[in-house]
């Protein structure tokens, strides 16, 4: 059985590359997807964050008007509660728009490093790194 033509072989190999380089598009795409809701989720984390902090200021707030005008520590002590507690609240969500941000941050890295490793197998980097103004010749 004969071996079947260079210009065969060059087809097969081209057609091979343009599927690669369509799967890992569609996987850098599926991956930006993924980092971009997880950034969303932490993003309406931050927003959480900061209304209860406003929120425990203001009871901060309220807490020392109490104190002066009652001079009494009952009023003053409940205010201060409320306020620690949203503290606390504001704390919690911070903590877990860090975690989800700390998520989404290794996927575009790891696209990166694939489609670089794809580009030297097909000796694109050596035509990249020549740049787009060097002499062909």
């Amino acid at each position: 059985m004969a071996a079947p033509p260079l210009s065969q072989i060059a087809a097969g190999v081209a057609a091979d590359a343009g599927r690669l380089a369509r799967s890992e598009a569609a996987l850098a795409r599926a991956e930006a997807r993924r980092a971009a809701r997880l950034l969303g989720r932490a993003a309406a984390l931050v927003a959480g964050a900061a209304l209860a902090g406003l929120v425990a200021v203001m009871a901060i707030g309220v807490a020392l008007v109490a104190a002066l005008v009652a001079m009494g520590f009952h009023p003053a002590l409940a205010a201060v509660a409320t306020a620690v507690a949203m503290a606390a609240v504001a704390y919690g969500c911070l903590a877990a728009a860090r975690r989800a941000v700390r998520g989404a941050a290794g996927a575009p890295r790891r696209v990166w490093s694939n489609l670089a490793a794809d580009a030297h197998i097909f000796g694109l980097k050596e035509q990249q790194d020549a740049g787009p103004h060097a002499s062909h010749g």
